[in-house]
């Protein structure tokens, strides 16, 4: 991962190098994030009908189809957090999502349970683009490649996803310059 744009320059005079990979920190706390506002919306909205209809609707319908309002209220406990079960595996798996930008190729994996390798050269990749997320310093790594089956490949919570785009934008034009001043 790259942290700052002014180490790019002296980075890639001596390594040639750009890794990317996902901050987890960042998608996990923005993951929970996200989770935490919906399911407190939720709750908002349970106890806002409660307030207005003076009476329990939820409880009421339990009653009525002849649950055990107990376990209506497990029932919604484990929903919740099967919900967040499933946020947190959401961001473990970003974990085999990488792009490495070395030696004239372009190595990226892929796969949640069965992780892909594959190595392209510079020349397949079509077009480097980035997408922030406003608030922060991060956002999303896209590589459209040419002449392969996968045709775009695409890594979620990069730190300073403008900067690392940037950067490897500026690796691929050096080394096609490069490439066409030898010919």
């Amino acid at each position: 991962m790259v942290d700052d744009s002014s180490d790019f320059s002296e980075r890639l005079n001596d390594s040639a190098k750009v890794d990317v990979y996902p901050d987890l920190i960042s998608a996990y706390l923005i993951n929970m994030g996200k989770a935490l506002i919906l399911v407190g919306g939720i709750v908002g909205m349970y106890f806002l009908a409660i307030r207005l209809l003076a009476t329990n609707p939820f409880i009421d319908a339990l009653n009525t189809i002849g649950v055990n309002p107990l376990w209506g209220m497990r029932g919604a406990f484990a929903a919740i957090g099967i919900y967040f079960f499933l946020v947190l595996m959401d961001t473990l798996s970003l974990t085999s999502y990488g792009l490495v930008f070395a030696d004239n190729n372009l190595t990226f994996s892929y796969g949640n349970i069965f992780k892909v390798r594959k190595t392209v050269p510079f020349s397949a990749v079509l077009r480097v683009n980035f997408n922030a997320y406003s608030p922060f310093k991060f956002g999303d790594v896209l590589v459209e490649l040419t002449g392969t089956e996968i045709k775009q490949v695409k890594v979620r919570y990069v730190a300073n996803a403008a900067a690392v785009c940037q950067q490897i934008n500026q690796m691929i034009r050096q080394t096609v310059s490069q490439k066409i001043s030898e010919v």
